[in-house]
């Protein structure tokens, strides 16, 4: 018994894509066979074109997509919106790559981006500790009490510590406050 995706492959490689590398598309032990050369061959076009014109990054704060073109003047990344997608899906199909928005959609929206978190690479980007003690400056604007100044100091630590991915296996409640379990 044919299946309408038999029917439908037949007639595809009868009629309309006559010559070429093709297979029709059918699951086999969960795994759909590849249709044809041409969707992967787009893709990499698609996705040489994107990396050339434009830098893209997942902000893992705001769990969003943004974007810069790479020969702009601006500095500034932006927000991919839905009118960003279809303006890049426009101008690749200008540059001759037959592409459809939702392609362009599946390369933004994917692992392919890198991620990026605004908190670390503020932090990686700092110069060299100088010796000055800022925090507990910083702290007294609040109070000058010692044992504010004290735990407003640790606190400052553990959390940038905890930023940057860094200390021990601390676990922290639900306040941010790293937990003492030898207390306990």
């Amino acid at each position: 018994m044919k299946t309408v995706s038999d029917f439908l492959g037949q007639l595809w490689l009868r009629f309309l894509k006559p010559n070429g590398p093709i297979t029709i598309p059918h699951q086999t032990e969960g795994k759909a066979k590849r249709f044809s050369d041409n969707n992967s061959i787009l893709q990499k076009s698609l996705e040489t074109f994107l990396q050339e014109i434009i830098e893209f990054r997942f902000n893992l704060l705001s769990e969003e997509t943004e974007y810069r073109y790479k020969r702009s003047e601006a500095d500034r990344f932006y927000p991919v919106t839905q009118r960003d997608l279809n303006s890049i899906c426009m101008e690749a199909r200008r540059t001759g790559i037959d592409c459809w928005d939702r392609d362009v959609n599946r390369f933004v929206y994917s692992k392919e981006v890198k991620e990026y978190h605004p908190f670390r690479q503020y932090m990686e980007r700092l110069p060299e500790w100088d010796g000055k003690d800022r925090v507990s400056d910083l702290a007294r604007r609040v109070s000058s009490e010692p044992l504010w100044v004290e735990g407003f100091h640790r606190w400052m630590l553990a959390l940038a510590s905890q930023w940057m991915g860094s200390g021990s296996s601390t676990s922290m409640s639900s306040t941010g406050c790293p937990t003492v379990k030898w207390l306990c």
